[in-house]
């Protein structure tokens, strides 16, 4: 609770690290025997997850701001539907004015098209975001978004054309 309290401190860099602290206490709690402990907790309500990732993502700091796009990878795999649902924000935070802001947007957006490839709205945000991030001025954005449509389109396309290639009469 208290951790979650300092998220909303006046100073960012305190806001940052709490919500970093957060997000690492949630994700080794999925990763450890007690998922259902971190499923309880931000069902329960005690750790208000929507609510603290949108005031956040919208915060005036960039270090902030890219701690929420960590924050939302975090509680991505306990809470896939209740979280895809907000996945519209890093859209917004794929255009940031900050380099970091746009790389972690452009991940929690990846992270999200796996987690939640069957939501129409995050493959939306997938294809009107992070497509274009390859086009970046920043070339650590560009490398990330390169990386990113490598993983979700060429290496499927590869994967299918190499169990395919006799159908298609190559070899």
């Amino acid at each position: 609770k208290a951790l979650v309290a300092r998220c909303g401190d006046a100073v960012p860099t305190v806001r940052a690290k709490a919500l970093s602290g957060v997000a690492g206490a949630l994700t080794s709690l999925t990763r450890s025997r007690e998922a259902a402990l971190a499923h309880e907790l931000l069902t329960a309500g005690v750790i208000p997850v929507t609510a603290l990732f949108l005031t956040r993502a919208t915060d005036p700091s960039p270090v902030v701001r890219r701690s929420a796009c960590s924050f939302f990878e975090a509680v991505l795999p306990v809470l896939k539907d209740e979280v895809a649902a907000e996945v519209g924000v890093l859209s917004k935070l794929c255009l940031d004015e900050s380099v970091m802001v746009r790389k972690a947007a452009v991940g929690a957006v990846c992270t999200a098209l796996e987690a939640c490839g069957h939501d129409w709205e995050v493959r939306r945000v997938w294809v009107t975001n992070v497509l274009p991030s390859v086009t970046d001025v920043e070339a650590s954005v560009v490398e990330k978004g390169l990386d990113a449509v490598h993983a979700q389109v060429f290496r499927p396309l590869d994967a299918w054309s190499r169990t395919h290639s006799e159908a298609l009469g190559t070899s």
